[in-house]
Protein backbone atom coordinates (compact mmCIF):
# COMPACT_ATOMS: atom_id res chain seq x y z
CA UNK A 1 0.00 0.00 0.00
CA UNK A 2 2.73 2.25 0.23
CA UNK A 3 4.33 1.59 -2.91
CA UNK A 4 1.20 2.57 -4.32
CA UNK A 5 0.98 5.94 -2.17
CA UNK A 6 4.71 6.71 -3.19
CA UNK A 7 3.81 6.03 -6.82
CA UNK A 8 1.00 8.19 -6.66
CA UNK A 9 2.65 11.27 -4.96
CA UNK A 10 5.56 10.94 -7.49
CA UNK A 11 2.80 11.32 -10.30
CA UNK A 12 4.02 8.26 -11.82
CA UNK A 13 1.84 7.19 -14.83
CA UNK A 14 1.55 3.46 -14.72
CA UNK A 15 2.52 1.02 -12.29
CA UNK A 16 2.91 -3.03 -11.71
CA UNK A 17 1.94 -5.17 -8.60
CA UNK A 18 2.75 -8.58 -8.37
CA UNK A 19 1.41 -10.41 -5.45
CA UNK A 20 0.93 -13.93 -4.09
CA UNK A 21 -2.30 -12.68 -2.82
CA UNK A 22 -5.34 -14.12 -5.40
CA UNK A 23 -7.60 -13.01 -3.34
CA UNK A 24 -6.50 -9.41 -2.80
CA UNK A 25 -5.74 -9.43 -6.96
CA UNK A 26 -9.52 -10.76 -7.19
CA UNK A 27 -11.34 -8.01 -4.48
CA UNK A 28 -9.41 -5.48 -6.45
CA UNK A 29 -10.79 -6.38 -9.65
CA UNK A 30 -14.10 -6.96 -8.71
CA UNK A 31 -14.21 -3.02 -7.26
CA UNK A 32 -14.28 -1.56 -10.62
CA UNK A 33 -17.58 -3.48 -11.23
CA UNK A 34 -19.42 -3.25 -8.15
CA UNK A 35 -18.24 -0.79 -4.78
CA UNK A 36 -16.35 -2.77 -2.12
CA UNK A 37 -17.49 -2.79 1.19
CA UNK A 38 -13.78 -2.96 2.77
CA UNK A 39 -12.04 0.71 2.89
CA UNK A 40 -8.96 -0.56 2.39
CA UNK A 41 -9.56 -2.08 -1.30
CA UNK A 42 -11.63 1.13 -2.12
CA UNK A 43 -8.95 3.73 -1.31
CA UNK A 44 -6.42 1.23 -3.50
CA UNK A 45 -8.94 0.79 -6.09
CA UNK A 46 -9.35 5.12 -6.32
CA UNK A 47 -5.41 4.97 -6.03
CA UNK A 48 -4.57 2.97 -9.26
CA UNK A 49 -7.66 5.29 -10.65
CA UNK A 50 -5.41 8.37 -10.17
CA UNK A 51 -2.77 6.77 -11.26
CA UNK A 52 -3.79 5.80 -14.89
CA UNK A 53 -2.54 2.34 -16.53
CA UNK A 54 -1.90 -0.37 -14.22
CA UNK A 55 -1.23 -3.89 -13.81
CA UNK A 56 -2.21 -6.59 -11.14
CA UNK A 57 -0.15 -10.02 -11.52
CA UNK A 58 -0.32 -12.98 -9.09
CA UNK A 59 3.11 -14.39 -8.85
CA UNK A 60 3.72 -18.18 -6.75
Amino acid sequence: MDGLKIAKDRNYDRVSIKTDNKEAIEAIHESFSKTSPLALIRHIQQNLMDIGKWKLEYIS
